[in-house]
């Protein structure tokens, strides 16, 4: 129930928690509690803390005064280790830097282990303005003098990492137009594209837009009219932010193959109205999704015995298989395939078959489907079961 903002600012007045979508990520954290930075006798002190990581969930107002924050909580203690709500990465900002501040985040955050040392580097988390932010993970430093209270951010992000950098901004309307928007109601995922000479991590960092939420466009008839988007930006650890201008425009889902690999990235025009319901899932060089249109004329499952309420538009669900690199069609020359009789679907997921062959399944309205991943690769996952009676 609690209000850290500061008086002026979009979130004043208002309880920071909005509604709890964002499923959290988990993971362990190092935090430094003394010499920090230094590499000479005496060496940083640290001590480790398992951590949930999420989004300060969704305004049913649509103003963005509630749930834009971004919290990490020690799992052991319930205890607020870390939280921010702005580009400054504490509530009133600090000398030298305007805040720009999170829209609510109802997304899940992306979290990685990038170097595999067990320890979380690097977080995504998209919010319902299109802004997508990067949080580094990998020095983070307790206060000197942490403040009490449960809810309070206990980390020196001025000296330390976890001050948030605004990586990418989709077009934000021209005021005082309202729309288009581009709402991120997804969980990022990250493609690992290799290390620079000095270790830095590069990555490809897909995720899509749309409104999750009123998802018919019953509330805001303006997303009805609307393209919404399917980014991939390559994150080479620059410390400009991205936007369209910087990827490679794909006019649609049918649009030509890339002549050659763009550099910073690509984004997919969906069709109007239609918009992202799935998270995403990168395999072998595919990134895997799916979107539903819900001003197109589908064929329903099940006959419709309601004529007012079955008479408009069903809309239709679509599964996309696109190459990463190029953001090009997997298959054929359409990037998504229109899913017959289905008017929803679920996220894709990885799996190992009886034959050890990687697949992708995700699930329609009445059926269970089933993909292959390029070359029908094999894992070296095994099946295991625990005998609790050994003889």
């Amino acid at each position: 129930t609690g209000d850290q903002d500061a008086a002026g600012t979009p979130g004043a007045g208002y309880g920071d928690m909005g509604e709890t979508w964002s499923k959290p990520a988990m993971g362990r954290v190092r935090v430094c509690t003394a010499n920090c930075g230094s590499s000479i006798p005496p060496l940083p002190t640290t001590e480790d803390h398992y951590v949930a990581i999420f989004g300060g969930g969704f305004d049913r107002q649509r103003m963005h005064r509630r749930g834009n924050w971004i919290y990490m909580i020690d799992v052991e203690t319930g205890k607020t280790l870390y939280r921010a709500n702005s580009s400054c990465g504490i509530n009133a900002g600090t000398a030298g830097c305007t805040p720009t501040y999170f829209a609510s985040i109802p997304s899940e955050p992306g979290v990685f282990d990038v170097n595999g040392d067990g320890y979380l580097d690097l977080l995504y988390v998209g919010d319902l303005k299109g802004q997508l932010w990067r949080i580094d993970l990998t020095d983070l430093r307790r206060l000197a003098a942490p403040p009490g209270g449960r809810w309070n951010n206990q980390l020196d992000l001025a000296a330390g990492s976890g001050k948030p950098f605004l990586f990418f901004k989709a077009p934000q309307p021209t005021a005082p137009a309202t729309s288009p928007t581009y709402p991120i109601y997804h969980r990022p995922t990250a493609v690992s594209l290799g290390f620079s000479s000095g270790g830095t991590p590069t990555l490809g960092i897909a995720f899509g837009t749309g409104d999750r939420d009123d998802i018919l466009g019953v509330v805001d008839g303006q997303s009805l009219a609307s393209k919404q988007r399917f980014y991939y930006v390559i994150d080479d650890s620059n410390a400009v932010t991205r936007t369209e201008a910087d990827l490679l425009n794909i006019a649609s889902a049918t649009a030509a193959a890339a002549s050659s690999v763009p550099t910073k990235g690509w984004f997919i025009q969906f069709a109007t109205g239609e918009r992202l319901i799935t998270d995403s899932l990168g395999v072998q060089g595919i990134i895997f999704f799916s979107t539903f249109d819900p001003t197109a004329n589908g064929t329903p499952s099940n006959t419709c015995s309601n004529g007012v309420r079955c008479s408009g538009p069903v809309g239709i669900a679509r599964f996309y298989r696109v190459r990463y690199a190029t953001g090009d069609a997997y298959l054929g020359t359409d990037r998504g395939e229109t899913q017959q009789a289905a008017s929803f679907l679920t996220n894709p997921i990885f799996y190992s078959s009886a034959r050890q062959e990687a697949k992708v399944i995700y699930t329609s309205d009445n059926e269970v489907k089933i993909t292959s991943v390029p070359g029908n690769t094999k894992t070296n996952v095994k099946d295991w079961k625990e005998n609790d009676s050994p003889k």
